[in-house]
């Protein structure tokens, strides 16, 4: 009998939390704005060479992997068409 009373007082003040919600207005209201950005591309801004893009360029296994990594590197705006043409020299000279 006692948890039947537990049981129900539980779920009269659940019904009353519940119309509370429905009846309350807040003060102020909450909008969300969402805006589509355009991509941001990276621009390299170091001369010297990092040694993370060297540590990634040497990840990959064989020559065209290397390469290619090299590649996307530049791409991607990590380094300069200078530093690509100085890397790919030495990775080719090093095969």
């Amino acid at each position: 009998m006692l948890l039947l009373a537990i049981l129900l007082a539980v779920v009269l003040v659940g019904v009353l939390i519940f119309l509370y919600l429905l009846i309350h207005t807040p003060d102020g209201t909450l909008t969300v704005t969402f805006a589509k950005q355009d991509a941001v591309t990276p621009v390299a801004t170091a001369s010297t060479p990092a040694p993370a893009i060297d540590a990634a360029l040497s990840t990959e296994p064989g020559l065209p992997g290397r390469l290619g990594q090299l590649d996307k590197a530049r791409q991607l705006g990590l380094i300069s068409d200078e530093e690509h043409a100085a890397r790919r020299t030495k990775i080719l000279n090093e095969a």
